[in-house]
């Protein structure tokens, strides 16, 4: 189960990254309890989010399918990369807007993912209960 927890902490990690690196500007720009107040509600946000995804790696499941990470410490170097990445992005000075700049961060992360999940060696398990005989 942790390694259910590790792999959804890392896949969202881009997102949370965005969504700070957007809320961030329009907080400085707007009165303290305005943003005090979006910031409560991105919190709470979040936690939902969180809470969700906790009851879903809890719920007992019907079928056995088993998440394994050989070496999650290679995993754990994905979420400094997608900061990176990001500092890169705000710092860089080309004109594109602003849609496709979020979309190319999103896909270059996914990118540091997969890559880090392939070094990480995620594998999935099932198991059955079926008994097969030959005679």
């Amino acid at each position: 189960m942790s390694d259910r927890l590790l792999l959804w902490l890392v896949c969202a990690c881009p997102i949370a990254l965005m969504a700070g690196a957007i809320l961030f500007p329009r907080w400085k720009k707007i009165g303290a309890r305005r943003a005090r107040v979006e910031i409560v509600f991105s919190l709470c946000v979040l936690l939902g989010v969180a809470a969700l995804g906790a009851w879903r790696l809890l719920q007992k499941e019907s079928a056995s399918t088993h998440v394994f990470i050989q070496d999650p410490r290679i995993l754990l170097l994905a979420v400094p990369a997608c900061g990176l990445l990001l500092w890169l992005q705000l710092r860089t000075l080309s004109g594109i807007s602003r849609g496709r700049m979020w979309f190319a961060f999103l896909l270059r992360s996914a990118i540091v993912i997969l890559v880090a999940l392939a070094l990480a060696g995620l594998q999935t398990i099932q198991e059955r209960d079926a008994l097969t005989v030959l005679f």
